[in-house]
């Protein structure tokens, strides 16, 4: 697997956030390809996958459900995680609330949600917004697969309360 110098810094990001953490079940929401299941995975995290396409998985140490989080249940039952990764995946949804209220449900009490999204409340982002009406790297066709809902901070904190995160 290449890891290009921007996938490598994100990366490090995610791996400081959880590195320390105690070890535990941890569901890796939309892992792609699999460079960062690898991380957990070396450090002893019991993991479990789910994506819309597993067949992208290419880290085969773990096995990967099918679930389009738009609108399916984690097929898992009620607090069955300590940790809920969910990392650049909410912005690639129509119905990024499916994953936060599937998110909770399955957390142990206690457990942690770490999710990450592209940042739009930048000046750049602000005035591209202004001209296109778009936000930068984000599409108009939502059936392309890139970004599609832009995520800022007062609708994620919205998201976590609704579900009690």
């Amino acid at each position: 697997m290449k890891i290009d110098k921007g996938d490598l810094q994100f990366r490090n990001v995610v791996y400081s956030l959880i590195k320390n953490e105690k070890r535990g079940k941890l569901l890796d929401i939309g892992p792609g390809r699999g460079q960062i299941t690898k991380m957990y995975h070396n450090l002893n995290f019991e993991i479990s996958c789910v994506d819309i396409d597993p067949s992208v998985l290419e880290f085969k140490e773990v096995s990967c459900k099918k679930a389009d989080m738009n609108f399916d249940k984690l097929p898992f039952k009620d607090e069955s995680f300590d940790y809920v990764m969910c990392t650049e995946i909410l912005e690639h949804l129509e119905n990024p609330y499916n994953l936060i209220r599937e998110a909770s449900r399955v957390l142990k009490k206690g457990g942690k949600l770490i999710t990450s999204s592209p940042y739009t409340g930048s000046l750049i982002q602000k005035i591209y917004y202004l001209f296109t009406g778009f936000f930068l790297r984000f599409t108009k066709n939502p059936k392309v697969g890139g970004h599609i809902t832009p995520i800022n901070w007062h609708l994620l904190k919205h998201m976590f309360r609704e579900n009690n995160l």
